[in-house]
């Protein structure tokens, strides 16, 4: 369980915590406002190998965090 928290923190919270970072500087700091953060996951994501749940769960998570990030 201690791994696999560290895999989540790692490649799903990061990515999270510096989603919401670029989104807030899009909206009040870049002017005009406005973005397009681009993310970069992982195929394991999508289709995992025998033995990597853990990872797999991390990254395809990330996936769908990022769907909802862009700011136009």
């Amino acid at each position: 369980e201690e791994e696999a928290r560290k895999m989540f923190d790692t490649n799903f919270w990061s990515a999270v915590s510096i989603s919401r970072e670029a989104v807030r500087f899009f909206r009040e700091e870049n002017k005009p406002c406005g973005g397009l953060l681009l993310t970069n996951s992982s195929q394991g994501g999508v289709a995992p190998l025998p033995g990597f749940s853990y990872y797999a769960a991390s990254k395809h998570g990330t996936i769908f965090s990022s769907l909802n990030t862009n700011v136009f």
